[in-house]
């Protein structure tokens, strides 16, 4: 498998130095990088915000979801860490997410 590096926004607004308010992340750009028809990395939902993508994965796997789903959350509110540790991701700080 070959990977492309990309950016997911497609102005300067994406840029970590760049002030003010991102957009926000494009789903379906996002979903056409990662998956391929035949290929694990299925389906990708992006969500504008949750506790935590872990947890939110979880309850879809006891629920019967697919495996492969990947969760991007633009904010999370409620991560959880090593030793127990929590921690949150502002929206546009960084890349948060899951695969189940």
């Amino acid at each position: 498998m070959r990977y492309r590096v990309t950016t997911l926004r497609d102005s300067d607004e994406s840029r970590p130095s760049q002030a003010g308010p991102r957009r926000p992340l494009d789903t379906a750009r996002l979903a056409a990088l990662i998956t391929e028809p035949a290929g694990f990395w299925r389906p990708v939902r992006v969500v504008a915000r949750t506790g935590s993508t872990n947890a939110d994965l979880l309850a879809d796997a006891l629920a019967g979801g697919p495996e492969g789903e990947v969760l991007v959350a633009e904010r999370q509110s409620a991560g959880r860490g090593r030793l127990g540790r929590s921690w949150l991701s502002p929206a546009g700080a960084g890349l948060t997410f899951s695969v189940l």
